[in-house]
Parts: C-alpha cells; sequence; structure tokens
C-alpha cells in the first residue's frame, strides 16, 4: 500500500511539473506571438505624443480658438479663484477663467467695463449644461483701475 501511494505522489508530482511546464511555454509562446504582431503593425513614429491631459488640452484649445465669442461686459468681481462674474446686457453670468487672468482681475473694481474674448463648452453627458470660458479681458474704462 505504501508503495502505491508513493508511486501515486510521485506521478502526480511529475504531472503537475509538466503541466506548469507547458502553461509557461504557452504563455510564454502567446506573448511573444503578440509582440511580433504589435511589432509588425507599430509605425517608426509613435501614435499619441505627450499625455491624454495635455493631448485634451491642445484639441481644446484649438476647438476654442475657432468658436472665440468677442463682447463688452461689466465686470462684476471674482467669484473665487477660478470664477469671475461679469454683466452681458444686464445679465450676470459666471465665467471660468484661464491660468493668469485671475491676477489680472483681482485689483480691478467692479463696475469696469471690459472687452471679453470666450467660449461657450459643452458636456455630451449634460446637454443642458454651459461653462463660460474666459480667454482674454482688456479693460476699455480705464478710470476704475485700481
Amino acid at each position: 500500500m505504501k508503495k502505491r501511494n508513493r508511486q501515486t505522489s510521485a506521478t502526480l508530482s511529475v504531472t503537475i511539473l509538466l503541466l506548469t511546464a507547458v502553461i509557461t511555454s504557452a504563455e510564454q509562446t502567446a506573448a511573444a506571438e503578440a509582440a511580433a504582431s504589435l511589432e509588425a503593425t507599430s509605425t517608426a513614429e509613435p501614435i499619441v505624443r505627450g499625455t491624454i491631459v495635455e493631448t485634451q488640452a491642445e484639441t481644446q484649445k484649438e476647438q476654442a480658438e475657432e468658436n472665440i465669442i468677442e463682447e463688452t461686459a461689466i465686470y462684476t468681481g471674482l467669484a473665487d479663484p477660478h470664477t469671475a462674474e461679469f454683466k452681458i446686457d444686464g445679465e450676470a453670468a459666471a465665467f471660468q477663467l484661464e491660468e493668469g487672468l485671475m491676477e489680472q482681475l483681482a485689483n480691478w473694481r467692479s463696475g469696469t467695463q471690459v472687452e471679453l474674448r470666450y467660449t461657450i463648452k459643452t458636456f455630451d453627458n449634460l446637454p443642458d449644461v454651459r461653462q463660460l470660458v474666459l480667454h482674454e479681458v482688456e479693460m476699455t474704462d480705464k478710470k476704475n483701475d485700481e
């Protein structure tokens, strides 16, 4: 009985080792085939340059430049570090500020007349939401400048 158990145990050990070797070999073969397939279809230059965020920002900026809206408005004030409020035709509107604009607006007085250059950003998953993004603002009423 003991001899039979040893033979069975030895047979099981050999079987496990063989299965492990076969599985490892199959995984290595599949990985090599995938790498060869990838090399065969790749181009000399990478398809994606920069990070996804950089690429999205560049695309948004290019689209924004095509759809710039210019309007005269009255500066109301900063709502927070990245949002400013202006009145356009008597209606208040909040604008998201591009980098550097908050510092420009921080010392301006409420009531200052300005020229705005902005775009309207929409969202596919929120069709009723529109975000006004301010790209440039110039004071046209210098007497209110501090």
